[in-house]
């Protein structure tokens, strides 16, 4: 074995002890801030949150040799498959509110106008930090650790969906059956947030389609 493939293995091997102990970071403190802490959203998702996830990660990126790069795909490109995505989301809210409503006239589809600033604004919010953290990083250094795109889509999407095991419990206090629906829900969505950052290589993507998600969740849910 040659001395420039045992340094790539070792730096393969720091990387991955790097992204284990910031996923695990993730999980312990943010848990238990699910758990233990209750602000208003525009504090949590606003400021708490950028602050919990994002300040660990900008130091293990600055501290990497081989450093991932977020944004390095055509910006026309990924706001385009970003909002398509972000359309089929829409046409899969629109249709499961159907479904749970009965019909479209017995929808309550919008909100007032507190609802709107908190779904443009906070919900953006959360679609930056999330996509930031689980497409721009986790799943690219996923990639680079796994031969299979879709073994490493699925990977990242189990520890996304995982990430939102506390506030399903704490917070929305769902059920066993909903929460199950849940999670297979964030699970689908971040494997489509996946897929088109793979085709993309630029974090814009997902973060659009993320939060038009969000949008419809809000429109339709």
């Amino acid at each position: 074995m040659g001395q420039n493939e045992e340094e790539m293995k070792k730096a393969e091997g720091m990387s991955l002890r790097r992204l284990v102990g910031y996923y695990c970071y993730l999980l312990l403190v943010w848990g238990f801030f699910r758990l233990l802490v209750k602000f208003p959203d525009l504090i949590e998702e606003l400021w708490l949150k950028p602050l919990i996830w994002l300040l660990p990660l900008l130091w293990i990126w600055v501290g990497e040799k081989k450093r991932i790069r977020f944004f390095s795909g055509s910006m026309k490109t990924a706001l385009v498959w970003g909002f398509g995505l972000g359309v089929l989301y829409t046409l899969v809210a629109l249709a499961a509110g159907v479904g749970k409503y009965g019909s479209l006239s017995e929808m309550k589809v919008g909100g007032d106008l507190e609802g709107w600033v908190d779904v443009v604004g906070i919900g953006l919010a959360t679609a930056i930090t999330e996509e930031l953290v689980f497409s721009g990083y986790v799943f690219q250094r996923m990639r680079r650790m796994v031969k299979s795109l879709w073994v490493a889509m699925g990977i990242t999407a189990v520890m996304f969906a995982v990430i939102h095991v506390p506030i399903s419990l704490f917070v929305y206090k769902y059920s066993a059956p909903e929460m199950v629906g849940f999670l297979g829900l964030v699970l689908v969505v971040a494997l489509g947030n996946y897929w088109i950052m793979a085709r993309t290589k630029n974090v814009v993507a997902p973060i659009l389609s993320h939060w038009l998600w969000g949008v419809a969740i809000f429109l339709f849910g």
